[in-house]
């Protein structure tokens, strides 16, 4: 059997990219350092906040909280829920990240 050269590659021709596991570790690691903001705080150390887009929908939730557009305890309720699940998000990630360099 001939194969034409128009054909396209088979799985065996095809290039194989391997990424280590300590490698999507520490890709996990950058993501979470990039997406979130280092504030040093005198007295209390160094505090890591939210992503800058995430802190100024945070801000825009407040600003509708203090003009009266929400009530401040629905205000409240939606930016607890809003950093809650980020949380949980990154936690996933790294927590992905280390199981992975276990294996």
């Amino acid at each position: 059997m001939t194969v034409s050269e128009d054909a396209p590659p088979t799985v065996e021709d095809r290039q194989v990219i391997a990424i280590g596991h300590g490698a999507l570790l520490r890709a996990v690691q950058q993501s979470v350092v990039e997406n979130s903001v280092t504030v040093k705080v005198a007295g209390v150390g160094t505090v890591r906040l939210p992503a800058l887009d995430s802190l100024a929908w945070l801000g825009g939730l407040a600003v509708l909280g203090a003009i009266g557009v929400l009530e401040w305890p629905v205000a409240a309720a939606i930016g607890v829920g809003h950093v809650l699940a980020q949380q949980r998000h990154l936690r996933l990630l790294g927590d992905f990240g280390k199981a992975l360099e276990q294996v």
